[in-house]
């Protein structure tokens, strides 16, 4: 996402909280990382219509490599509360944010 864009904090907690449960499920292959990959795609194509003003294409705003990036750091985190904290997110955890 680009610096400053707003997003209103429910919808990104679902997108997040969402991502979140696909990865507890185990997605970690690279074909998984794929479905993930087109998953935040299709997210982020939500907040950039949703922006207004004069806009970059979406391929400029959101390159592959940064979007590839952003769902790395979500693998990454997943591990570190499951693997440091003993923290496993739940469906139920899920749901309550939502």
């Amino acid at each position: 996402m680009k610096a400053g864009s707003q997003n209103t904090g429910l919808g990104t907690r679902k997108w997040h909280a969402l991502l979140l449960l696909l990865l507890v499920c185990g997605i970690a292959r690279a074909e998984d990382f794929a479905v993930l990959c087109a998953d935040r795609i299709a997210i982020e194509r939500v907040y950039y219509n949703h922006r207004t003003g004069t806009k970059l294409s979406f391929e400029q705003t959101l390159p592959r490599a940064a979007l590839e990036s952003h769902v790395r750091r979500y693998l990454k985190k997943e591990i570190v509360l499951r693997e440091h904290y003993g923290v496993s997110i739940t469906r139920a955890m899920l749901d309550a944010e939502v």
